[in-house]
């Protein structure tokens, strides 16, 4: 393992613009149609990332200079996972670490809109 750190074989993150892996989880009730749901966030979350996600991978790719760092993805995922109560949406982002509480509110604000439709609750 420290034979990548000696090689130079990594990418230290943190030290690149500040970007960070961020993730909200939402809980949906079973009674909504949930790949309407999640295909309406899928498509919210990449509408509201999308600009932070190519500059991320803009700076990645500027600062990886070794061979196989240049293959991270910085694309916006939407997850479903079973819950008791129903199913979590667990959504997954690049953001830049100034950035971060004002993105959120705007995806849980998204999110809870889309949850609030009339269509999101017909099964």
């Amino acid at each position: 393992m420290n034979g990548f750190t000696i090689r130079g074989q990594y990418f230290n993150f943190s030290t690149a613009g500040q970007w960070m892996w961020d993730e909200i989880l939402v809980s949906v009730p079973a009674s909504v149609d949930i790949h309407n749901v999640m295909e309406q966030v899928q498509k919210s979350v990449i509408e509201e990332t999308e600009e932070n996600s190519r500059l991320a991978e803009q700076e990645w790719k500027r600062a990886a200079h070794e061979e196989g760092l240049g293959r991270y993805s910085s694309a916006a995922v939407v997850n479903l996972r079973p819950s008791g109560s129903g199913i979590d949406l667990q959504i997954r982002y690049v953001i830049s670490a100034y950035k971060r509480f004002d993105l959120r509110n705007r995806l849980y604000q998204r999110v809870f809109d889309l949850l609030h439709e009339p269509t999101a609750a017909a099964k």
